[in-house]
């Protein structure tokens, strides 16, 4: 009988006990890792897109818009911007600008604590998105991409460093 009490306060003080649920930070984000989509040759420094270039940037934006993105990254330059923003307005979202020529941890950390547990977009060039790939996964799994290479589209789940990278190939698009 002396162990009723002690036996209903333990169950009284472990029934009480706050469930952590993961903070933001906690969470996992899914980057989806993209070059932009084949370059023009009007501008040797800012391409614009080829016909091509556009119908891939439109078939990305019709494949990822039910992904749940939640923000979109771009480089500053037209080739990238035009890549990324057929899904921006399929979403209603803007385009952010990041610097390429910056530190990429740096920028990816930034990405990671502003967007924890969403999904993003972040679109880049055939060096800078494989480069992305191996900081989030923790490995040199990816080397600068061939110039005529338009076809990963690299997601990685899980946190900067520990990343799952699933490479799919994305289907050459010919200019309708």
């Amino acid at each position: 009988m002396r162990w009723t009490p002690l036996f209903g306060l333990l169950t009284l003080l472990i029934g009480c006990q706050s469930h952590t649920i993961p903070s933001a930070k906690e969470q996992s984000t899914q980057y989806f890792l993209v070059r932009h989509a084949e370059k023009g040759q009007d501008d040797p420094k800012d391409p614009t897109l080829t016909a091509t270039g556009e119908a891939r940037a439109q078939l990305l934006a019709r494949e990822l818009s039910q992904a749940g993105i939640r923000a979109i990254y771009s480089t500053d330059y037209q080739r990238t911007r035009l890549t990324a923003q057929p899904l921006a307005d399929r979403l209603g979202l803007e385009v952010q600008i990041y610097d390429a020529k910056r530190d990429l941890g740096e920028f990816l950390h930034e990405v990671q604590s502003t967007h924890a547990g969403d999904k993003v977009l972040i679109v880049g060039h055939s060096n800078t998105i494989p480069n992305m790939a191996n900081i989030l996964s923790g490995k040199e799994s990816y080397q600068q991409f061939d110039d005529a290479d338009y076809n990963h589209l690299l997601i990685v789940t899980g946190m900067l460093g520990q990343g799952v990278v699933t490479d799919l190939s994305i289907s050459p698009c010919l200019a309708e």
